[in-house]
């Protein structure tokens, strides 16, 4: 299928060429700047006529009936975000949206790590939540497993 996209995409700028070929076959004394200026434009118009072609297609072969949003959804087809957005986007939304996307995204990879700040935090979180160093963790589950033990021996006898 995508090959008869590029070819009917070939056909028409080749036609166009022919065209301009055949236009301008009394414009033979022009300076090679106007020259090479007419056959850019003329590639832009085929290629902007090209891409024109190639959306309908598309539009004409997608047969889910989706509204677009749901489609992008569905094929994970992700939202472009430029460098502003994502500055002034809030850092979990970029960092969801890595998530969610992946490299696709295009999210600046530096977004994703914690700054100092939050590395304060989280270490003052962690020593609200776990006041024991980790060696006296595992002293302290030794200990409860011991009275654990000691405790269903005791009620067995």
């Amino acid at each position: 299928m995508q090959a008869l996209k590029l070819s009917r995409v070939f056909s028409y700028v080749g036609k166009l060429k022919r065209l301009n070929r055949l236009t301008h076959t009394s414009c033979i004394h022009l300076d090679e700047a106007s020259a090479t200026q007419q056959h850019s434009t003329d590639d832009e118009e085929a290629a902007s006529l090209a891409a024109a072609e190639l959306k309908k297609l598309e539009k004409m072969q997608d047969k889910s009936r989706l509204q677009v949003e749901h489609y992008k959804i569905f094929h994970r087809i992700p939202e472009p975000m430029n460098a502003v957005e994502q500055d002034v986007s809030s850092v979990r939304e970029v960092r969801a949206r890595y998530g969610r996307d992946g490299d696709a995204s295009e999210v600046d990879l530096r977004y994703l790590w914690p700054s100092k700040q939050e590395m304060y935090y989280m270490k003052e979180f962690e020593k609200v939540v776990n006041p024991l160093r980790l060696p006296d963790m595992v002293t302290e589950a030794q200990r409860e497993k011991a009275e654990a033990v000691t405790f269903a021996i005791k009620r067995q006898v």
